[in-house]
């Protein structure tokens, strides 16, 4: 098999650390933690293994997809797995990859997200799809927030199954969700400020509703129960929050397209998009489907 660098991005005392490296130090051939902020007494233990080389990076950084692309230059081969240090690599994928590495330029797993200690399956959260083992040319990962690898070679799907997925242990409560959700918001209005492009009230409302209605309803998130609907509201909320900060970064002196109106359009395009998924889950019955159908009726007409 191919040799393989393995590089994790790091900073305080990660809970999971070191489960991350025990899943793949039977696999990789290199590990290398790039240190944007680790406790010292951690780093030194990581320094104590043979198989982990520590480089130090910039400890301002405020999401990974900024230095995906600067940790290829540190890693000396040619197969590169990417993971973070709160996640564990699945086993049962290693026959598999042992046997379809030389067809294929990239693998890309199913990830299983624990939330507040528990296994999310619907709300987008699973499968969740990663590329994160893939030959350094064959990818180029774009510096956005919550950016997706540009992928020009051959890749490798795994099955949608517990046994072929990234276990990741993603927010332990309400208050590690803030603390990254604000940290993440700041930088994607940041992103939008540096690069000169607009974030306009109507680009936020829409992606706003995009994420309550796809998850909670489309994506049936519904089904998670009451960590669904938390999940999906606060989602919903996140780019409310990036517009808000975008805002700020203006000093709050930008003309917007009559924000009043676009207020009132952001909860009629909720109306009318929850009854459309209510009807199509059949989570109501014929009497009010009819209901909702006529609804919907008018609230077009309005709207156009």
């Amino acid at each position: 098999m191919n040799k393989i660098s393995a590089g994790i991005v790091a900073k305080n005392y990660p809970k999971y650390l070191e489960k991350t490296i025990e899943s793949i130090k039977n696999f990789v051939d290199e590990i290398v933690i790039f240190d944007i902020g680790l406790d010292k007494n951690l780093n030194k233990k990581l320094s104590n293994n043979k198989k982990n080389k520590v480089v130090k990076l910039d400890t301002s950084i405020p999401y990974v997809e900024l230095i995906r692309e600067e940790e290829k230059k540190y890693l000396k081969n040619d197969w590169v797995l990417f993971i973070d240090p709160d996640e564990i690599f699945p086993q049962a994928t290693l026959p598999i990859i042992k046997k379809e590495m030389s067809r294929y330029d990239c693998f890309s797993f199913p990830r299983k997200n624990i939330i507040f200690n528990h296994f999310v399956k619907y709300s987008r959260f699973w499968p969740d799809y990663q590329t994160r083992l893939f030959k350094k040319k064959a990818l180029i990962w774009p510096k956005e927030i919550h950016s997706q690898p540009e992928i020009t070679g051959k890749e490798y799907n795994f099955e949608a199954k517990e046994e072929f997925a990234i276990l990741h242990y993603n927010y332990e409560n309400l208050d590690s969700w803030f603390d990254k959700y604000l940290r993440y918001a700041k930088s994607e209005a940041w992103f939008y400020i540096k690069t000169g492009k607009d974030y306009p009230f109507k680009k936020a409302a829409k992606k706003a509703l995009n994420e309550l209605i796809s998850r909670y309803f489309a994506s049936s998130g519904y089904k998670d129960g009451l960590i669904g609907l938390t999940l999906s509201v606060l989602q919903m909320f996140y780019y409310f929050i990036v517009y808000f900060y975008f805002l700020e970064a203006k000093d709050f002196a930008i003309k917007e397209e009559n924000s009043p109106k676009q207020l009132q359009k952001f909860f009629a395009d909720g109306f009318y998009e929850s009854n459309f998924w209510l009807k199509e889950k059949k989570l109501i019955d014929k009497k009010n489907s009819l209901k909702t159908k006529i609804a919907n009726f008018l609230i077009k007409i309005v709207k156009e």
